[in-house]
């Protein structure tokens, strides 16, 4: 059943690079056709993208290349900057650190000129893929820090579990364990919430780690399992030799050698249609630790040999680590102490060199920083808040002075204009009062002439009667 379920991927996975094959195809048709320009540049990138899904990293370097080339000349930014991190991404598929370094920092500096908070996140991210690749924990973590400060400043709720869950690795691997299961389970929240399963098998190898690092072997069978699930089910062929291995551990604490090795040939046989180089070295010391528990130490030292072999080609400094370590053990069962002395050495110089006091107080620094810078703005946005309740009372109480001034303004000039009219009137009535005397007066000087002439009139008629009077008496 399980053959038929791996047989089922592996059609699967053909018929999707045919499909891919027939997208370039008709790519590089249209790169014929077309003259230098953005089209052109995106063109190039998108089959740079395609051979990357195929796994062929030579054509998709070339091909970014290209896209690179083409973007620089016509100052075409955005997709320049987009196919330096795919560069940045395939030097550290080939094992070319710095220069995947180099290339993510000039996508930050074009994402920054354009304002692209997402793209400079996606970049720094990304460099700090390329530092966990080269074993620098503290640039590792300061990159994820700084990483999840902007996804969380833009709201970028998937990203941010996606930020959750890297520094969480990073906690694990310096075995700070519950740390790294606090971030794990914000992150699988994130995942369930909006149905993101190949994240979520992701979190669940993640959790089955911690829970096989504490012992809790059933937990983390269970956990493996799970992820296990979710990768088959989503033909997620780069991830499952992961859960093969890590399944393969949990066998081998068991004592179920035979069950532990048929998972880490399953896992080596993906790894290597993968070429997965840093998988392989892993599978080779996840083998050799199985033979050395069978006291095979000829078998462990070949696996051995070639896990550090890869490791140091390909500067994985924490393969090369545990291999050395590995390796000064079955000398020392084999009797070769020499040999075993050097590979100790060698051992307890990686060791010290990825995981000294130093780079400890860093990581705590950085995540102290990162709460700190948290904190801040948290404080500085209830700042802004209480500033800004200020200003609007401020705001208010000056409407209100305005208005009280206003009204009183408006009363002091209706009172003004009332007075100025009653001084209108009062000079007014004043005037009708003068006018008023003085038609009396004259009204009175009328009467007076005509009272005076009356008299002088009643005068003169008794005057009269008394001369007919004497007229009449002398005529008798």
């Amino acid at each position: 059943m399980k053959k038929a379920a791996i047989l089922l991927c592996l059609l699967t996975w053909s018929l999707s690079i045919f499909s891919q094959q027939k997208q370039i195809d008709s790519l590089k048709k249209s790169i014929v056709s077309h003259p230098l320009d953005s089209n052109t540049a995106k063109a190039y990138g998108n089959m740079g993208h395609q051979f990357m899904l195929m796994g062929n990293v030579d054509s998709a370097l070339f091909y970014s290349l290209k896209c690179k080339e083409v973007a620089e000349k016509v100052n075409f930014k955005p997709t320049l900057a987009k196919v330096l991190n795919n560069i940045g991404f395939l030097y550290r598929k080939l094992d070319r650190y710095g220069e995947s370094i180099e290339s993510h920092k000039k996508a930050i500096a074009i994402y920054t000129e354009l304002n692209n908070k997402p793209g400079v996140a996606n970049s720094i991210d990304m460099m700090g893929n390329s530092y966990y690749s080269q074993g620098n924990y503290p640039k590792v973590l300061e990159c994820y820090f700084e990483t999840l400060r902007i996804r969380e400043e833009i709201g970028d709720t998937i990203e941010v579990a996606t930020s959750y869950n890297n520094i969480g690795l990073m906690y694990y691997l310096q075995k700070e364990y519950k740390k790294a299961m606090d971030y794990f389970e914000k992150a699988l929240r994130i995942r369930t919430q909006i149905g993101d399963s190949i994240s979520m098998g992701m979190l669940y190898n993640n959790m089955g780690l911690i829970y096989f690092d504490r012992g809790d072997l059933d937990k983390a069978l269970q956990h493996q399992r799970m992820a296990l699930g979710i990768k088959q089910r989503n033909n997620d062929l780069v991830n499952i030799p992961l859960s093969y291995d890590n399944i393969a551990k949990i066998y081998m604490e068991r004592a179920q050698y035979d069950t532990a090795l048929m998972y880490l040939n399953r896992s080596m046989e993906l790894a290597e249609k993968n070429e997965d180089r840093y998988e392989v070295a892993g599978v080779c010391g996840s083998m050799s630790n199985v033979y050395m528990r069978q006291k095979k130490y000829k078998e462990a030292e070949v696996c051995l040999k070639k896990c550090l072999g890869i490791a140091e080609e390909i500067e994985a400094l924490d393969l090369a680590r545990d291999a050395n370590e590995d390796l000064s053990k079955v000398y020392t069962e084999q009797g070769k102490y020499t040999e075993a002395l050097k590979h100790y050495k060698k051992f307890i110089s990686l060791r010290d060199s990825l995981m000294n006091e130093e780079n400890t107080k860093k990581s705590v620094r950085l995540e102290m920083n990162y709460e700190f810078d948290k904190k801040e703005a948290a404080a500085k946005l209830e700042q802004e808040k209480k500033d800004a309740v200020a200003a609007a009372e401020v705001r208010r109480q000056r409407i209100i002075l305005f208005a009280i001034s206003g009204f009183g303004l408006l009363v002091l000039g209706f009172a003004v204009f009332a007075y100025r009219s009653f001084l209108q009137k009062k000079k007014a009535n004043t005037e009708i009062s003068r006018q008023k005397h003085e038609i009396e007066e004259k009204q009175k000087e009328i009467l007076d002439s005509i009272h005076y002439a009356k008299r002088i009139q009643r005068s003169l008629m008794t005057s009269e009667r008394n001369v007919e009077k004497l007229i009449k008496q002398l005529r008798s």
